[in-house]
């Protein structure tokens, strides 16, 4: 038998693509019906209790309401894409709030691109950490050859100098006792390059 008859779908159009398309169901109502209509909806989100007092931006109230409650757009995903496109199809039924919607896109897009660039600063300052990590860890391999238990070193810490012996040696980092202003004893482990012996000339002629 031929296969003319058969009729094959895209294999784009997967169940999953398919459950990523907008969907609205839009009132069809005038400004006044729909102020009726947010101030119910703000009434039932607790935005308000008694004094049913429109907020003085209520297009924003009005677009919000209509994205959330009269589209699919919570379900399908809050992607900038799906809130543009909830944007558009809301001015595009609703020419009074066409000029609401395009500033919530607007902003939503500023918005997206202020995480973008904080998102690539702490990316970019964690890769330098972690070059900072390896470098004194290399740097410590090497230094680690020169120290041994009980070695007088000196380390800083906030700022502050403290000196005393090292008590255990790893491959990098070494562990120096020291007391600090008010006679207490402490311990801190640092890499190996960050220490400098106590009169290394004697320690190590």
């Amino acid at each position: 038998m031929g296969e003319g008859n058969i009729t094959y779908l895209p294999t784009a159009l997967t169940e999953e693509a398919l459950a990523n398309q907008l969907e609205t169901d839009f009132p069809d109502c005038s400004r006044s019906q729909m102020l009726k209509l947010v101030e119910r909806h703000l009434f039932d989100l607790e935005l308000f209790e008694y004094d049913l007092t429109l907020p003085a931006n209520v297009d924003r109230a009005i677009v919000n309401m209509l994205r959330h409650e009269y589209t699919n757009y919570d379900y399908i995903g809050q992607t900038q894409e799906a809130h543009r496109e909830a944007c558009d199809l809301i001015g595009d039924r609703y020419p009074w709030l066409r000029g609401e919607c395009r500033r919530q896109v607007a902003q939503r897009a500023g918005n997206e691109s202020i995480e973008a660039g904080m998102l690539a600063a702490y990316l970019a300052e964690e890769e330098a950490a972690k070059a900072r990590r390896r470098a004194m860890s290399d740097a410590s391999k090497i230094a680690i050859g020169e120290l041994s238990a009980g070695d007088q070193v000196t380390i800083t810490f906030k700022g502050r100098e403290y000196s005393g012996p090292i008590t255990w040696v790893g491959r990098t980092k070494v562990e120096v006792s020291y007391r600090i202003k008010s006679g207490a004893e402490r311990t801190r482990r640092v890499y190996a390059s960050e220490v400098r012996l106590v009169q290394a000339d004697v320690l190590h002629p």
